[in-house]
């Protein structure tokens, strides 16, 4: 199984979606489902990495998540995933294709 590291940028903007969604919301499930789905996809990665999309303008592989609400952006290097960016699918594009 492949071993996951988030980025410092991927880890923050993380933690700012959870709690702009606990602020927005005024409570913590909607974070708390967020953070769970995350969890799940990153179980999969780990279990085959290739299974997200390919996008070839930064060479990362995306995965989409929670109907389609967030997005998890990975590389891959030897046996290690690098998260390099998290994002809310309403915010600007990360990858442009």
């Amino acid at each position: 199984m492949y071993k996951v590291i988030w980025t410092e940028k991927a880890l923050l903007m993380f933690r700012e979606t959870l709690e702009f969604w606990k602020y927005h919301n005024q409570s913590n499930q909607y974070s708390l489902k967020i953070s769970r789905a995350t969890k799940d996809i990153e179980i999969r990665i780990q279990k085959n990495p290739k299974e997200g999309k390919f996008r070839q303008v930064r060479e990362v592989f995306q995965m989409v998540f929670l109907n389609g609400r967030f997005s998890l952006f990975y590389k891959i290097e030897n046996t290690t995933i690098y998260i390099v960016h998290f994002q809310s699918n309403s915010q600007r594009p990360y990858c442009n294709e």
